[in-house]
């Protein structure tokens, strides 16, 4: 008796366990779904902040970009405000030539108009020999100055032709040339003022050394004789005397 009494009880807190193991599955369930959404959600947010601080600094940028382009504005209007006040100015100036110009024009006009009308007066055609009488006497006092001042630049002219022509000879004998530069080396300022008339002259070019010293003959031979043997110095001095020689008599 007492079984089948508790029968029914069983049966129903068995059907209850498992409405309760399905609720707490449904619940999981949600729970889980709950928790997806959740991550799901947290995702979204931080998408959305950082796309709201990339955003923001865009913003940023913007607003500096647009500081920057009202600063350049600002620039432009005060330079172009400049500009126009010194156009007004230029143009109030260019105004103030004309009309002066103008003035001057006038004024010009007006004393040719007196000169021809001078020109072409009586008294002007009646004192024209005595102007005539005065030019000569002008030129007949100037002319002796003016001889008198040739005859004192003729003697430096003549010394300066003869001095060129005795230039171009001795540039064109390399013996006298020699000779000549050996005696200006003694006198450096002669031999610069020299050099400065030929090169003005058209005698010599500036990549030409020709009053500089020139090499005796042998000099470059000279440095490599150090190793020669004591005949061999023999013989160089003998063909040494020789060439000296024979240079001189040529000279």
């Amino acid at each position: 008796f007492v079984f089948s009494d508790t029968t029914p009880y069983c049966s129903l807190a068995a059907t209850r366990m498992r409405e309760a193991e399905q609720n707490v599955k449904i619940v999981q369930v949600e729970l889980c779904e709950q928790k997806d959404h959740g991550k799901w959600l947290e995702d979204e947010w931080a998408a959305a902040k950082a796309s709201n601080e990339s955003l923001t600094t865009e913003l940023v940028e913007k607003s500096e970009l647009l500081t920057c382009s009202e600063k350049a504005l600002t620039k432009l209007q005060a330079h172009s405000q400049w500009l126009e006040h010194e156009w007004n100015a230029a143009k109030a100036k260019v105004d103030e030539l004309n009309h002066s110009s103008h003035h001057w024009w006038s004024v010009a006009d007006g004393l040719n108009h007196d000169l021809q009308r001078i020109y072409h007066s009586k008294s002007w055609r009646i004192t024209r020999p005595l102007r005539k009488l005065m030019q000569a006497l002008k030129w007949l006092l100037l002319l002796p100055i003016q001889a008198a001042l040739w005859m004192a630049r003729l003697p430096k002219r003549t010394i300066r032709w003869l001095l060129l022509k005795a230039m171009a000879f001795t540039l064109k004998h390399p013996g006298l040339k020699y000779r000549t530069t050996l005696w200006l080396h003694k006198y450096p300022r002669l031999n610069i003022k020299l050099r400065q008339l030929a090169l003005a002259r058209g005698l010599i070019t500036e990549q030409q050394d020709n009053l500089s010293l020139p090499a005796q003959p042998g000099t470059e031979l000279a440095a490599g004789l150090s190793s020669l043997t004591t005949s061999a110095h023999h013989v160089y001095g003998e063909l040494k005397a020789a060439i000296n020689k024979r240079y001189k008599e040529s000279a």
